[in-house]
């Protein structure tokens, strides 16, 4: 090769590279943190970061902030306190409610030889008949219930007295029982509050001897239920807080008040998994009483990172060898300032690194 086919070449090896193209970065955490996307990948020579160099397209400011990270899952609106109510007693069933029928206290739940049985508050089943002279704690949970349904006269105490019978007495003939002032168990069934009916499972015309399943029923409150994957679970903590939006309404804040493993089969593959179930306590439970539909998206608080330097994800560059860092412009000029990176969160990124300050210009793709 001659003298003067060597030197262009050697010209062309010193002139400085101005070219700059864009990959997407496998940032650590990004992904899951719903970060992003694309950090630039600058060529650069061994002269270091005061090189001089064409001007970014773009920039924008190093800003100083909170940076809050959150994930949002899938989760499910349920009624909570899901149970079974079984006969109270023996007879024909002649009615029974509407799966989704909501009963209050004193209300009537389903009807055996055409005589209701009624709704009572409590958590001690009734299994006894109760009359004057008989104590104890059902008889305290009988006149409580009496007492709640405007029958008075008596002291909601655990003694039935000639008073309590009186009551007891008006309040049958009020439901279209015998008026005997005797209480029979089989005329109530207890649940700890209002119930809705999710599912009936007497038909009308089936006999019953006592303790056949008749309805199962949930409370009226309402929570959120999300189930993930163990790994996916990590870092949820029982007070965390949460918005909830169920679809078409406005967010909801609400905290997760449960955090348990639970056992669950793969609806594809049939193995056994192990799940983990979230529970979630809606602030106003009455915004959704009217909610149909059960999906709703769940937005889990995460790490919070307040008063950091941030910039958006996309101003990373890789520096070859140096980790990641920023494209600084000062005085019409540009340079890249190594940094180290923090918590990824809403297209931001948390970095420190010397010259990294407040309000400095950084170059973003255009």
């Amino acid at each position: 090769m001659t003298d003067m086919e060597e030197e262009p070449r050697r010209a062309e090896t010193a002139r400085p590279r101005r070219t700059r193209r864009y990959v997407l970065a496998a940032l650590g955490g990004v992904a899951a943190a719903g970060g992003l996307a694309a950090a630039s990948l600058y060529p650069r020579s061994d002269g270091g970061a005061a090189e001089e160099r064409p001007l970014p397209p773009e920039t924008v400011d190093v800003t100083r902030e909170t940076l809050k990270e959150a994930r949002t899952e899938e989760g499910e609106l349920v009624y909570e306190d899901a149970a079974v109510l079984t006969a109270a007693g023996p007879g024909t069933v002649t009615e029974v409610p509407k799966p989704g029928a909501s009963v209050e206290q004193g209300g009537e739940l389903y009807r055996v030889d055409d005589r209701p049985v009624l709704l009572f508050k409590g958590d001690l089943p009734f299994y006894r008949e109760l009359r004057p002279g008989d104590r104890g704690d059902d008889v305290r949970q009988l006149e409580r219930n009496l007492a709640d349904l405007g029958y008075d006269g008596f002291e909601a105490d655990d003694a039935f007295t000639y008073y309590t019978g009186s009551a007891l007495a008006q309040w049958q003939k009020d439901n279209g029982l015998d008026d005997t002032g005797t209480f029979d168990p089989g005329t109530v069934a207890v649940a700890e509050g209002d119930i809705r009916v999710n599912a009936v499972e007497a038909g009308k015309g089936q006999k019953l001897a006592g303790g056949e399943e008749v309805l199962s029923y949930s409370g009226r409150g309402r929570k959120v239920l999300v189930e993930l994957a163990e790994k996916k679970a990590v870092g949820i903590s029982e007070g965390d807080e949460a918005t909830v939006s169920p679809r078409g309404t406005d967010p909801l804040q609400g905290e997760v008040t449960s955090v348990s493993v639970v056992d669950a089969t793969d609806p594809d593959t049939g193995e056994k998994t192990t799940r983990v179930e979230i529970g979630i306590d809606l602030e106003d439970p009455s915004a959704v009483s009217d909610v149909e539909t059960a999906g709703v998206d769940v937005d889990f608080a995460g790490r919070v990172r307040e008063d950091v330097l941030t910039v958006p994800v996309s101003a990373l560059v890789v520096l070859p060898g140096k980790g990641y860092g920023v494209e600084a412009v000062r005085d019409g000029k540009a340079e890249y300032l190594p940094v180290e990176t923090g918590l990824f969160a809403d297209g931001k990124v948390e970095v420190s690194g010397e010259g990294v300050e407040e309000g400095l210009r950084v170059g973003v793709p255009a």
